[in-house]
């Protein structure tokens, strides 16, 4: 499991479907996820599912927006192959037309 898991910051997230009258440009991405190999970015969260809706960009696939659950993100097939999952604690909330890594993206 992540070791420093903001709960307080995914429990003020917006719930899944919040969101999606909002244009993609202005909605605001509220957490960030790294891995060695991608970064997600969420936008909504459901905490009885584990369950983001954002921008997902893992390598080698195609970054695209969906749905990812927190367990899926957190486990690894191979663990010893997986670098650590880190939830990105300095991350300030902001819109999607702010972040380079998904503009083009929607």
């Amino acid at each position: 499991m992540i070791e420093a898991l903001d709960r307080s910051r995914l429990s003020s997230m917006p719930r899944l479907y919040e969101a999606q009258s909002v244009p993609y440009p202005e909605r605001w991405v509220q957490a960030r996820f790294l891995r060695e190999n991608g970064e997600w970015f969420a936008v909504e969260y459901d905490p009885e599912q584990q369950l983001f809706y954002g921008y997902i960009d893992v390598r080698p696939g195609p970054p695209h927006w969906g749905y990812f659950g927190l367990d899926e993100i957190v486990d690894c097939w191979i663990p010893s192959l997986c670098p650590e999952l880190e939830m990105d604690l300095d991350w300030a909330p902001r819109q999607v037309k702010e972040i380079p890594a998904i503009l083009g993206g929607e």
